[in-house]
């Protein structure tokens, strides 16, 4: 199961109200306008999480991960060479010991080779630490991966 963390904060909202003076109907006169500003309330937003989200122990595996593998990323050569750029964002399920189990593409960038690093790296490194809740069988990932030349 995919874990999705989405913050809405709730803006106060200012709704303007103008009403318009003309108090000489001659041409080319100028209009005066009148603004005040009334509060509104703001929607309310109905959340699609069918759980509290993730603990903070698991906020902190995603970004231990997430620093893993951008430490671990490599930069193909004809990449490089061809100056191509972009993001590939990859599901990654990992077992409750660490291994990865599966990794597939979400995402792709436009260029080919940096699809294929980002999938070949992650089938090399095989493994990571092993999940932060043992009572999960294993935990889907989303992440994505920059490629950025001096970046």
């Amino acid at each position: 199961m995919s874990t999705m963390v989405q913050i809405v904060s709730e803006p106060e909202i200012l709704e303007a109200e103008t009403t318009e003076t003309d108090p000489t109907p001659d041409k080319l006169k100028p209009v005066v306008k009148n603004t005040k500003a009334k509060r509104i309330k703001p929607k309310k937003i109905k959340s699609t999480l069918s759980r509290k989200g993730p603990s903070a122990k698991e906020l902190e595996y995603a970004q231990m991960l997430q620093v893993f593998i951008e430490k671990n990323r490599f930069y193909p050569r004809p990449a490089l060479r061809l100056k191509q750029q972009g993001t590939v964002v990859v599901s990654l399920t990992i077992l409750q010991d660490g291994t990865f189990s599966t990794i597939s593409l979400i995402e792709e960038s436009k260029h080919t080779t940096l699809n294929n690093a980002a999938l070949s790296f992650l089938k090399d490194l095989e493994k990571f630490k092993p999940l932060p809740d043992s009572s999960k069988v294993k935990q889907e990932y989303i992440i994505p991966i920059f490629y950025k030349i001096g970046g």
